[in-house]
């Protein structure tokens, strides 16, 4: 078991019933609107929030020992200031990707998509940072949404937290992203959780 787990929002989250091994970890980071359900499946801890924007805040995102924010956003952008406005005053640190990950961004996942503007989701993002920016190896769960078989045509049911079928986004690529966690898995850089 590595220190950090990323917990994304895919429905192998419920089912694996995880959750304490994911409280277990010293730093539990949820992405976008990511929901705490319970100890047996999703887990109670929160301490880092990563988000595309402040439209994606999870209910409980400023509940329990949150320490930061994790913006996939450009500094001073308008979507930065939304997200410093949902943060208020409380005492959490904001960051944002640094120079490793969006070099691995334009280099390799644009390479592997063939498009010089296809952007990875806010997990494989967040999984990148934590792995070219902070030189760590991480746990990860709940990253099913990009498996063959879950997707189908432009509607994926991939989000635990919603009870109805959500729309695909049409920016990300579903093999890139499984590209990169089977390649990263593979490496062992990542200890990814999905049956």
């Amino acid at each position: 078991m590595h220190d950090i787990v990323v917990v994304g929002n895919g429905t192998s989250v419920l089912k694996l019933k995880k959750g304490e091994w994911i409280d277990r970890h010293k730093t539990v980071v949820r992405i976008n609107s990511a929901k705490i359900i319970d100890a047996e499946t999703t887990g109670l801890k929160l301490n880092v929030w990563s988000t595309a924007h402040a439209g994606h805040l999870c209910g409980d995102a400023f509940n329990g020992d949150i320490v930061a924010v994790l913006a996939n956003v450009k500094p001073g952008s308008d979507k930065a200031s939304e997200i410093k406005q949902r943060i208020g005053n409380k005492n959490i640190d904001l960051f944002f990707l640094e120079n490793a990950t969006k070099s691995w961004l334009v280099k390799e996942y644009r390479a592997v998509t063939g498009r010089h503007n296809s952007f990875p989701t806010t997990g494989l993002v967040t999984l990148a940072h934590y792995l070219f920016d902070m030189f760590l190896k991480i746990d990860c769960i709940g990253f099913d949404g990009m498996i063959p078989g879950r997707i189908k045509g432009t509607i994926r049911s991939i989000h635990y937290g919603h009870k109805k079928k959500l729309p695909g986004a049409s920016p990300h690529n579903p093999k890139a992203e499984l590209h990169f966690l089977q390649k990263w898995h593979n490496e062992e850089r990542i200890n990814w959780i999905h049956e």
